[in-house]
């Protein structure tokens, strides 16, 4: 994710939560390692198991435009 204060933002901070893979938890924990990503950062290994998460509030889905529709 590209940091806010590039775009002169100071307000806001991006932080990932969570990350799910539709392969397996352990590609998600490498991404969120790769990622530099928090700790706390949550990973499951399918979309199903990050939907149902009660702490999940909204979901970013970061996919090709034409693969999408086939995830929702």
């Amino acid at each position: 994710m590209l940091d806010p204060s590039t775009r002169d933002v100071h307000d806001i901070k991006h932080t990932v939560t969570a990350a799910a893979s539709s392969s397996s938890a352990d590609r998600a924990r490498e991404f969120l390692k790769t990622c530099k990503c928090p700790s706390s950062a949550s990973a499951y290994g399918s979309y199903e198991d990050l939907v149902k998460d009660p702490n999940v509030d909204i979901i970013y889905v970061a996919t090709p435009r034409k693969t999408a529709p086939q995830l929702l």
